[in-house]
């Protein structure tokens, strides 16, 4: 079995270091982030779409998005690692486990580095690699181009409609659900 694992949200806790970031950009443009909209909306969801609540202008959603990835890896120190998945991937004994994430690839390795996670995941599937955002069917088929022989598929995944569309084409998807505490 193969495991896809989706990084931001599922095996890390990113909220804290994104708000942050996300927080410092937007400052520039006199907007202020409001950390309950942020919980419920960021996650599973695109910048743009999350940005849009904030102001309308496409241009300052951009500048926004460039401006917090510059500064991201400053708060790499506020994110967590979900333990308790991390232990689950480690007994689950995948043949092998892909990083499957609509991070950058360039951060997600620096991610998986700054925790001492590369040795334990060295294959990452980024959105540089399949361009259309996942839970597009399109990530989902680039993904299983790395299967080999007749290996089987799990995905763990914070996004109910990827698991729902891997769970609807008969592979195996786990819904991981980071607490709010």
């Amino acid at each position: 079995m193969v495991g896809y694992i989706d990084l931001d949200g599922t095996l890390l806790d990113t909220r804290a270091a994104l708000f942050e970031s996300y927080s410092d950009a937007a400052a520039a443009y006199d907007i202020s982030i409001d950390q309950d909209l942020f919980n419920q909306k960021c996650f599973g969801n695109r910048a743009e779409d999350f940005l849009l609540n904030f102001t309308a202008d496409i241009r300052v959603v951009q500048a926004i998005k460039a401006s917090k990835r510059l500064n991201y890896e400053k708060h790499f120190g506020k994110i967590k690692i979900n333990q308790e998945f991390l232990s689950q991937i480690f007994t689950a004994q995948h043949s092998k486990n892909y990083i499957f994430t609509n991070v950058e690839g360039k951060v997600a390795l620096n991610l998986l580095e700054f925790f001492g996670l590369k040795k334990h995941f060295p294959h990452v599937i980024s959105i540089d690699q399949f361009k259309i955002p996942k839970p597009s069917r399109e990530s989902i088929d680039y993904a299983l181009t790395f299967l080999e022989n007749d290996d089987a598929a799990i995905f763990y995944d914070d996004n109910e409609d990827l698991i729902k569309r891997v769970t609807d084409r008969g592979l195996h998807g786990v819904l991981i659900k980071i607490s709010n505490s």
